[in-house]
């Protein structure tokens, strides 16, 4: 499909429009008329899913820190909430300043020194 993209000369295209895909098939239709609902589809799919870039694991994210830190000790057992908010208390090595929370909603959240 991406030597069709590169045919069709939509690079730039995609460039603009990668964070409005309806905009982008619309874009295509009035283009390239010739193209079928299915292909415009295709290559509407193929385009997003190649801005996502290569999948990365958790791990591999922190291998090149320099400093390795230990796991913070937390004080409460938190496995969801329908709440908009949450109080996580615990304690981390000196210098820290900032945790990451891991899950449907990943956040990096400053850490209030006491």
């Amino acid at each position: 499909m991406e030597e069709r993209i590169d045919e069709l000369g939509l690079a730039d295209v995609i460039a603009l429009l990668w964070h409005d895909p309806l905009k982008f098939q619309q874009y295509i239709r009035i283009y390239y008329p010739e193209l079928s609902q299915e292909e415009i589809d295709r290559i509407a799919i193929a385009s997003i899913r190649g801005l996502g870039g290569e999948g990365i694991e958790e791990e591999e994210l922190h291998l090149n820190y320099k400093e390795n830190l230990s796991a913070p000790t937390i004080e409460q057992d938190v496995k969801s909430t329908k709440r908009h908010s949450f109080v996580l208390s615990g304690k981390a090595p000196a210098g820290v300043t900032h945790i990451q929370v891991i899950g449907a909603y990943t956040r990096k959240i400053v850490i209030r020194q006491d």
